[in-house]
């Protein structure tokens, strides 16, 4: 037995000419500019900046500025603003500081402001435990706490890839994630730096790859999201003659040692290919009896 609804011809129509409009739309703001603000301002040393955009399905999602500032006392803020354009035409902004001492966060912020509410969460690293309080315009919601102290936190912001370029040289670390009302969740993730510089991640949401330059700018943010995927590139906007946040010495050495394990195995795949009885870059030794011997076909010098 068939079920439904029986619908006309012109009915129809309207659906389909509605569903034109609203890809018309759609098409028109992702080739849209993304007017992005400054991120939240911290007293210091401006120390890097940049920009960066998302796309998801090969289409403009996100954008984001984001600064790191050193302070007074040389604690390292990393500020970010990211803004994802809605399709009724409004937008929701993110804002993140995270705060460093030497290469332990100490101190983050998140708000997320949409055109009704804004949900904002505060954690203190103290007496051996980040303690975190969530509000919803501006009245408060609860207070948490955890026992790890986690090396970054992430709820959508390029700062997490900033702080995790200047503070991991690999391995297993506690990272703090967000979901969509700021419910916290502490999460592990790992860390392999490739010989390229390149950070691939393996984390309980998928994959994650990302590059900086050489002076600690994201150039690009790959993440796995189930079968499909989100793209950010970025640009850094800090004037060409300051240093920016470089890789420290000890993660040039994880990079230079990875360099060498590939040459090592690129080396180890090419002696293996040889032929048997063959050295690598050694030409072949001549059969025994045939010294002198021309080569087969081969006619005399003119």
């Amino acid at each position: 037995m068939l079920r439904g609804e029986a619908r006309s011809r012109a009915e129809l129509d309207l659906d389909v000419e509605s569903l034109r409009r609203r890809m018309a739309r759609a098409r028109e703001a992702a080739a849209r500019p993304i007017d992005v603000g400054d991120p939240p301002r911290v007293e210091g040393e401006l120390v890097l900046a940049g920009y960066c955009e998302s796309q998801a399905l090969g289409v403009r999602s996100a954008a984001e500025r984001y600064t790191v500032v050193r302070g007074a006392d040389g604690k390292l803020s990393f500020c970010g603003l990211r803004v994802v354009p809605q399709e009724d035409g409004s937008r929701i902004e993110v804002e993140s500081v995270q705060r460093l001492v030497g290469r332990e966060l100490e101190y983050f912020s998140t708000k997320v402001r949409s055109a009704k509410h804004e949900l904002s969460v505060e954690g203190f690293w103290t007496a051996n435990q980040f303690r975190v309080q969530r509000r919803l315009d501006g009245g408060h919601l609860d207070i948490t706490s955890t026992m790890d102290h986690v090396v970054a936190v992430d709820a959508g912001s390029v700062t997490t890839a900033l702080v995790l370029g200047a503070t991991q040289d690999g391995g297993r670390f506690p990272v703090m994630l967000f979901h969509e009302t700021l419910q916290l969740e502490v999460v592990r993730w790992e860390l392999t730096i490739e010989a390229d510089g390149a950070h691939f991640l393996r984390t309980p949401e998928g994959v994650k790859w990302m590059r900086f330059d050489e002076r600690g700018a994201v150039l690009e943010l790959s993440e796995q999201r189930g079968s499909s995927g989100v793209r950010t590139v970025g640009t850094n906007t800090l004037a060409k003659n300051r240093p920016g946040l470089p890789f420290s010495e000890a993660k040039k050495s994880v990079i230079q040692r990875a360099q060498a394990a590939l040459k090592a195995a690129a080396k180890d795949a090419k002696h293996e290919a040889a032929p048997p009885g063959d050295s690598p870059g050694k030409p072949p030794e001549t059969p025994p009896g045939t010294e002198g011997a021309r080569p087969a076909g081969g006619g005399g010098g003119r």
